[in-house]
């Protein structure tokens, strides 16, 4: 199965999209506008503002991982190889894949397996 990339203005989309709302929501934290210029921000409030930032989108990140890690399994869980998951993530191989996500081959392959002994 080809499995599509993310088309390059999706994946802008979607960075920007994270990148609004992180900010949005440490602004909010921080009790700054978050539509007024970064640079009028100084001192203490500028400490906050980039501190709430940094934690919001370190929190992004695990979450993202998260997501990605049980998406990777449950892919698997449906037959998607190494292969695939690599090709999914953006990533250069299978070996890449594999070590991300170690252990799914064997899902993958009880997948295919069930999928042939079906009527």
């Amino acid at each position: 199965m080809t499995v599509p990339s993310i088309p390059d203005d999706e994946r802008a989309e979607l960075a920007e999209a994270l990148a609004w709302e992180i900010w949005h929501r440490a602004a909010d934290v921080a009790g700054v506008d978050p539509y007024a210029d970064r640079t009028t921000l100084a001192g203490d409030q500028a400490r906050a503002a980039a501190l709430a930032e940094l934690a919001r989108a370190e929190t992004a990140a695990a979450e993202a991982t998260r997501i990605a890690v049980a998406a990777a399994r449950w892919a698997a869980q449906h037959g998607a190889d190494y292969a695939e998951l690599a090709a999914a993530a953006g990533l250069n191989s299978r070996q890449a894949a594999r070590r991300r996500w170690p252990g799914l081959a064997e899902l993958a392959e009880r997948a295919r397996t069930a999928g042939r002994r079906r009527p």
